[in-house]
């Protein structure tokens, strides 16, 4: 690569760091399996939830590359990344320098499949202590510094649900015709019904029923008979109004 790395970034934890660059060779060998520390736990679970922030990071970046890449194109692209150019990274940063080892031990480690388990681990401490907007900054500054970092997406805040009836309020379902007609009284509406017959044989008719409140049209029902268009009238005018 011909430009300069940006500075590897800072974890904000020393213990952390120091967990993230020690190779198992020289922890304590006779700790527990499930020693966990800190927010983190331990270094194999940083390395396993850091693999996977980098491949959506990385394949955020190439995301939003201008112009679009085609769905096969991106994965190539994404492929590339996590195959080469992360190696490359490791090799500029010098993490082979870095990390803590039994000297007896440091020919493995320093494989480069051992490495990158390093590295995914400090991603995923990055991503633990500041967030994937620190992580998708410095590697999209890693491939490429002139990128912008992609827009992280904004949500709408979930509306709040309307709030529930008052006990004892009917609604739409458990209106009745002589509700809705006891109700128009009350508030001194004149309320008038018209059937008609809109399709249908004579033995099988389908009716509408309209319902005028006032004069004015508020609600319309239809069904196999005129009691059931004129419930359904009832109803649907019941909500029009507002009651």
């Amino acid at each position: 690569m011909a430009y300069t790395l940006p500075p590897r970034p800072e974890l904000g934890d020393s213990d952390m760091l120091l967990d993230v660059f020690s190779h198992s060779s020289v922890k304590f060998a006779l700790a527990p399996a499930d020693d966990f520390k800190g927010s983190w736990g331990n270094a194999e679970r940083l390395t396993e939830i850091g693999g996977k922030v980098l491949e959506l990071v990385v394949t955020a970046h190439w995301f939003q590359h201008q112009p679009m890449l085609e769905v096969q194109d991106l994965k190539v692209k994404v492929q590339e990344t996590m195959e080469d150019q992360v190696m490359e990274w490791i090799n500029q940063y010098k993490w082979a320098q870095i990390i803590r080892v039994d000297p007896n031990e440091r020919d493995k480690a320093v494989q480069p499949e051992s490495l990158r388990r390093f590295f995914y681990a400090f991603v995923g401490g990055l991503y633990v202590n500041r967030g994937l907007v620190a992580v998708q900054s410095w590697i999209s500054a890693l491939i490429d510094p002139d990128s912008v970092t992609p827009a992280q997406p904004s949500f709408p805040a979930p509306s709040m649900p309307p709030p529930p009836l008052p006990s004892g309020v009917p609604t739409n379902s458990t209106v009745s015709l002589a509700m809705f007609n006891q109700t128009a009284a009350q508030k001194g509406m004149s309320v008038t019904y018209s059937a008609t017959q809109i399709a249908g044989e004579a033995h099988n008719p389908q009716w509408s029923v309209t319902c005028t409140v006032n004069g004015v049209a508020r609600g319309v029902g239809t069904g196999k008979n005129q009691k059931t268009a004129k419930d359904l009238a009832a109803k649907n005018a019941w909500v029009a109004l507002g009651w």
